[in-house]
């Protein structure tokens, strides 16, 4: 809700005649990005503001957390003692711990390759997941909450992924996985099997949806999405593709 310019997440009870409604203002100059509810009483607000450092000035992102029962809000995660620009990306909702989601930041001031933190979404305490990796500056987790995908380039510019192998329990580079490349489009990770959903050409005028089997090193089937060339069609299709074969699935980086 957008009142005289200064934004605010307003939370009402629909099962309950004359409850009165929770007005969360976020403040001046601060834009929502999206709101989610992460478990029955609890939802998070991600929002965008502008900071100055050092003389220069900084869009920064934070996620919030609000609780409509004690009607209290916070910052999530906070920046101890240091500047950090993102503090609101989720690498997964955790849809099976609602008390818990996981992030990627760094705890080290210019950290562009972040750590994966397992976060309580009420008290902002973290455990660390994964410690970061050179060049891997986006996660991405399968729907049991394991991450699987890291994506990101080196300080010299080359593009680097690397995908974790559950057996062996290593982080592959993706030079291993032959017809994957590390800008290669991934879509989503199927449920309970070592499959990637991708994005790809095959030498056809417009990119294709493939399974990629990760144990098998190769693409084992495939879903032209009927030959779309308009860019919006191609992902209303993509969507309706990843809900026959996974389930609702946010789109990975």
């Amino acid at each position: 809700m957008n009142v005289k310019g200064i934004y605010a997440v307003v939370a009402e009870p629909l099962d309950a005649k004359g409850a009165k409604r929770w007005y969360l203002s976020l403040g001046e100059n601060i834009k929502p990005r999206y709101v989610k509810w992460v478990n029955n009483h609890r939802f998070v607000v991600s929002v965008a503001k502008s900071e100055e450092y050092r003389n220069t000035p900084f869009t920064v992102r934070y996620l919030f957390t609000g609780d409509i029962n004690a009607r209290e809000w916070r910052l999530l995660v906070k920046p101890k003692d240091m500047f950090r620009q993102i503090n609101d990306t989720v690498v997964d909702w955790l849809e099976d711990d609602p008390e818990h989601i996981l992030m990627a930041y760094s705890d080290e001031e210019w950290d562009a390759y972040p750590d994966i933190k397992k976060v309580n979404v009420a008290t902002g305490r973290d455990t660390t997941v994964k410690r970061g990796l050179n060049g891997i500056g986006y996660w991405a987790a399968d729907h049991e909450g394991t991450p699987m995908i890291g994506t990101g380039q080196t300080d010299r510019g080359n593009k680097r992924r690397v995908i974790f192998d559950k057996e062996t329990e290593d982080w592959d580079s993706v030079d291993d996985y032959p017809g994957l490349e590390a800008d290669t489009p991934i879509y989503g990770i199927l449920n309970q099997v070592r499959e990637l959903v991708i994005g790809d050409y095959r030498g056809k005028d417009t990119m294709g949806v493939y399974v990629y089997d990760l144990k098998q090193k190769r693409i084992v089937r495939d879903h032209f999405l009927s030959r779309q060339k308009n860019r919006e069609q191609f992902f209303v299709e993509l969507d309706k593709f990843l809900n026959q074969v996974n389930g609702p699935s946010e789109y990975m980086k």
